[in-house]
């Protein structure tokens, strides 16, 4: 079996690193599948699926917090942070944009893509708009979105990816609203700490809160060190 090993290329393989929690991680039905099998379910505090959603998450404080931030934000390599819903469909896809540029929305495209393949799913992207900077015409939004869509660069059927303008006082209200109806919700990640997805604060940690039976993906592109570099010295020019 050494001789078979090869240290060097193994080094040069592609590493996934997995860690899962039962709260978020697996849906209950699983669960509850897995332990008929080996017997446990007895032992369970519930037998009904939402109620034993709820006893896991009862003493949660937080979905996405500070306390995968500080991991995620120094892991050099692309990252997903996952909270499973309650229900096994990823037909429908939402992924919420913000007006100002993200460096991570082509790592978001490559994950939209590969669900939207595996899953045949459908795409939307929407563009939240604060009503408090809403100063400009629809067409100047429109136009703005068409370019976070092409960011995305989402390799996928151009009819299977539709797009829509989210007014809204209240972010976290305004995604949640524009998520009714979709079954995964795919935020981009934003500049420095992953709690700040898509500019907007502690909103991934909101939404998947409010998304209690979607499935909510927060994505992070690792960048190296090159490319934010080059993004400061054209932001200077």
């Amino acid at each position: 079996m050494s001789a078979l090993f090869d240290p060097a290329g193994a080094s040069g393989v592609p590493k996934v690193v997995l860690h899962d929690h039962l709260d978020g991680g697996l849906r209950p039905m699983t669960i509850l599948e897995l332990s008929d099998e080996i017997g446990w379910t007895p032992r369970l505090p519930s037998t009904d699926p939402a109620e034993l959603h709820r006893w896991f998450v009862r003493g949660a404080e937080v979905i996405f917090g500070r306390k995968i931030d500080v991991v995620l934000h120094r892991a050099k390599c692309d990252l997903l942070t996952v909270k499973m819903g309650l229900e096994d469909k990823m037909q429908k896809i939402f992924i919420p944009v913000s007006i100002d540029a993200n460096p991570h929305l082509r790592f978001t495209g490559k994950v939209a893509t590969a669900l939207a393949h595996s899953f045949n799913a459908e795409i939307t992207v929407g563009m939240v708009v604060p009503e408090d900077v809403r100063n400009k015409s629809e067409a100047h939004y429109k136009k703005i979105l068409g370019e976070r869509i092409r960011e995305l660069k989402i390799k996928v059927e151009p009819e299977k990816i539709q797009s829509k303008l989210v007014y809204s006082d209240y972010l976290t209200s305004g995604i949640v609203k524009a998520a009714s109806g979709y079954d995964v919700v795919l935020l981009p990640a934003a500049r420095g700490g992953i709690t700040r997805a898509i500019g907007m604060g502690s909103i991934p940690e909101q939404v998947a809160k409010n998304c209690k039976r979607k499935t909510v993906i927060m994505a992070k592109g690792y960048r190296g060190i090159a490319q934010p570099f080059w993004d400061y010295v054209r932001g200077q020019i």
